[in-house]
């Protein structure tokens, strides 16, 4: 009976230290805080159907083009030369052509976009975009004034050489900067 009795106390003992050995736990949490900022993000792309060839960069902000050599009177009126349209007057070669600017938006209310421009040039030429002579010293403002998000805009750019200017490979050699702004 005495070994009953202690085999009974052991079965006991580790039945019933298991009933109070539980896995210990405890709770906790995180509070995040944060803040989101509007963006928008220019584009330059090139037309679907003529324009200005970019040579990179079409569709981010940093596009490229080069224009192949272009003469006043070995380049014929209304010839295409790298997507731009030459013509002349008495005294200018005007190159004509196009490109597009699309705009698009997250996390902002803002329903259209303001398009200013300038250009960075030492070349002596005169630079328009659309209807605005373009200078260096400010950005001056484009179309109405608004445009839509996620629409491309064609915008036409027009750089007239005077017939003065030496012969280079530097003729013709600027950057258009485009700057949108929220509305």
């Amino acid at each position: 009976m005495k070994k009953n009795l202690v085999f009974t106390a052991a079965i006991a003992l580790f039945f019933g230290g298991a009933a109070y050995a539980t896995n210990p736990s405890n709770n906790g949490t995180l509070a995040l805080t944060g803040e989101v900022d509007g963006s928008i993000a220019l584009q330059v792309l090139a037309l679907e159907s003529g324009g200005i060839t970019l040579t990179g960069g079409g569709g981010t902000s940093a596009a490229t083009a080069a224009i192949a050599p272009v003469s006043y009177y070995g380049t014929a009126n209304n010839a295409i030369v790298s997507g731009f349209t030459k013509t002349s007057d008495s005294t200018h070669i005007i190159l004509t052509g196009g490109f597009a600017v699309q705009v698009d938006k997250a996390n902002i209310t803002s329903t259209n976009y303001a398009l200013t421009a300038s250009v960075t040039s030492s070349d002596g030429n005169a630079w328009n975009l659309d209807t605005v002579n373009l200078t260096s010293s400010a950005s001056t403002a484009l179309l109405s004034g608004t445009s839509s998000y996620a629409t491309p805009v064609t915008q036409t750019l027009i750089v007239t050489v005077p017939t003065s200017a030496a012969a280079s490979t530097t003729a013709i050699s600027g950057t258009v900067n485009l700057t949108a702004t929220a509305n």
